[in-house]
């Protein structure tokens, strides 16, 4: 997964990021975005589009046009998906749809508000304890119902905690014996490794999806986002 490394989003005391991506095809359906909303709030999304090649493309870039151009001012994660829903209802076709989490970190408050879209849970390392649970949430992809109900979930962070969000193509990927991957090593994976650094983190699990893949491609587009309170 190493081919394309993000860059951070810059200085944002006292969080910190690390990211990559690695496309399945020459075109590709994910996305991510950091979005400063203020001195103190910052948005970061990930987003994933069904299927693969030109049109799971075409979504993610309509997708977003349409967060560039209505929600740039937003500060509550579900009122960006309700924005986005109106506006993607009319021209996501019924076989394709995209999935994304959307979350402001406020390093005043130091907490996160968030809201999800049919995108896969985030996890959450907790730094004093050494455990990892789900940052669940109800609400559906974009642009296949006009009343999607998204609402915002808001928890604490804390210093060591590390925030894992990452698209279905690191759960979905096999390895040589056609297993599965799965929720459950990522989470077994940051619960071992989460007292690392932000890019310790990073690097290791790309290190765990190579020796579980073996010689095994990836079947999807990969994102990986760790988000670090410092």
């Amino acid at each position: 997964m190493n081919d394309t490394r993000i860059s951070s989003v810059g200085e944002f005391d006292p969080f910190q990021f690390a990211a990559a991506f690695r496309g399945h095809d020459q075109v590709t359906g994910a996305y991510h975005d950091f979005i400063r909303i203020g001195p103190d709030q910052l948005g970061v999304l990930i987003a994933d589009a069904s299927s693969h090649g030109v049109p799971a493309a075409f979504v993610s870039v309509v997708a977003k046009m349409c967060c560039s151009a209505y929600c740039q001012s937003l500060d509550s994660p579900a009122a960006i998906f309700g924005t986005m829903n109106d506006h993607l209802s009319d021209v996501i076709q019924a076989e394709h749809f995209i999935t994304m989490f959307a979350g402001t970190l406020d390093r005043s408050r130091m907490e996160l508000v968030y809201s999800r879209a049919g995108h896969p849970l985030p996890l959450l390392y907790r730094a004093d304890t050494r455990t990892v649970s789900p940052l669940d949430a109800a609400g559906i992809m974009l642009g296949v119902t006009e009343q999607p109900g998204y609402v915002d979930q808001r928890t604490e962070l804390r210093r060591g905690d590390k925030l894992l969000l990452y698209t279905d193509g690191v759960v979905e990927c096999r390895n040589p014996l056609d297993e599965l991957f799965g929720v459950a090593r990522l989470e077994a994976f940051l619960i071992r490794e989460g007292h690392q650094s932000h890019d310790a983190v990073l690097e290791l699990l790309e290190q765990e999806l190579a020796s579980f893949r073996g010689h095994r491609p990836f079947d999807d587009d990969v994102t990986v986002i760790i988000v670090s309170v410092a």
